[in-house]
């Protein structure tokens, strides 16, 4: 099973391989190896951050689910190519609007209004099977399998702490499960359009979010999770990734776990869960700024927002972010606290090239992998 999992990745990272077997040029952009049922895809134009759709391969045991997805599609009238491969496997592609969990609910959207044909242009972020946020007239909806009704509350209660992009209300016929449409704002973000004093405004709403904790009503700490993020949980899920693709990728995975620090310390609170430059809005103009996409919202130490931000931008900008939030919050999280944060949020993201589609995608991980190594060390070396 290995080598055929390896042998499918190979050729879908292969932009004119893909292409040849879709029938359009395209290139694999998202990718994820689902264990036993095969390997998704969100697809992109060739040169282009655009969305072209999904694809799947899929293996012989999966077929029921091809002949069902394809049914679905053709009763809402969007095609959906499905061809054999060799070795029994099946190889499964269409549009967003066939997406195969979130057919049925891109339907009724259009059925009722809210969404008309997609248009590239139009799409802001598409995770297969899992979301698609679109640019409307009305702003921005997202459409979601599920767990959308968790993340309005949140997003609710985010809002009266900090900025947030105020939600529209949909109405009855609307099931906040699987819908929501929010304000458009800004027309940029700080990972585009870095700015140390935005960077610094957005220490700021952080320490604000995490102030809010004791304030939240328990119809929301209802919905928090608060269990830790620990190296070992990290660890094993990306050591189970990369073992059929490149075992020596998963051993050094491993290994870390003996220098790794176990977890963030600190009291719990209210997270954003994602916090990267790319999750906050801005207008260059007004300067305002909105924290958004609250997805992995959670109740964990302060560090942890703090790490996430730290561990993908420059020094300066962390500088500026640590000012802001010890502006408004007084102080920040001690400095063994924000290391731990910082290394543990890499390791989040230590497959993210693969999950990305990079082609060398075993070269990037391999550099996370030694700068996890080497981050290690030295703060082993500094420990009185």
């Amino acid at each position: 099973m290995s080598t055929l999992v390896l042998s499918v990745v190979q050729t879908v990272l292969d932009a004119d391989a893909l292409s040849e077997l879709l029938g359009r040029p395209v290139r694999a952009a998202r990718l994820r190896i689902k264990p036993g049922t095969g390997v998704l895809m969100g697809l992109s134009a060739p040169h282009s951050e655009r969305s072209a759709g999904w694809a799947r391969v899929l293996w012989p045991a999966a077929a029921p689910k091809a002949t069902k997805v394809r049914r679905r599609a053709e009763r809402r009238g969007v095609p959906v190519l499905t061809r054999p491969l060799p070795r029994g496997l099946i190889l499964q592609a269409g549009p967003e609007l066939a997406d195969p969990k979130l057919v049925e609910y891109l339907g009724r959207a259009r059925e009722r209004g809210l969404l008309e044909q997609i248009a590239p242009e139009a799409v802001l972020r598409y995770n297969p099977v899992r979301r698609l946020v679109l640019r409307t007239p009305d702003g921005v909806l997202r459409v979601r399998a599920s767990g959308g009704r968790r993340v309005e509350t949140i997003h609710r209660a985010a809002g009266r702490a900090v900025p947030v992009p105020r939600l529209t209300e949909l109405g009855g016929d609307w099931d906040p499960e699987h819908y929501s449409l929010q304000q458009l704002c800004g027309s940029t973000d700080l990972e585009r359009t870095p700015d140390l004093e935005g960077t610094r405004r957005a220490g700021a709403l952080l320490a604000r979010l995490h102030a809010s904790t004791s304030s939240l009503p328990a119809e929301v700490t209802a919905v928090l999770d608060s269990a830790p993020v620990t190296a070992d949980a990290l660890v094993r899920v990306h050591a189970r990734t990369l073992e059929p693709l490149a075992p020596a990728l998963a051993r050094r995975t491993r290994a870390l776990l003996a220098v790794l620090p176990p977890r963030v310390e600190g009291a719990a609170v209210l997270l954003h869960g994602d916090a990267s430059p790319d999750q906050v809005l801005a207008d260059p103009v007004s300067r305002a700024l909105w924290l958004t996409d609250f997805d992995r919202a959670r109740l964990a130490p302060a560090a942890t927002d703090l790490g996430s931000y730290l561990a993908v931008c420059p020094p300066e900008a962390g500088t500026a972010l640590l000012e802001g939030y010890r502006q408004e919050a007084g102080r920040v999280p001690d400095r063994n606290q924000l290391w731990a944060a910082t290394t543990l949020a890499g390791l989040s993201r230590l497959t993210e090239p693969l999950r990305h589609a990079q082609p060398s995608w075993a070269e990037a991980i391999s550099a996370r992998l030694a700068h996890l190594e080497r981050a290690c060390a030295e703060h082993a070396k500094a420990a009185p």
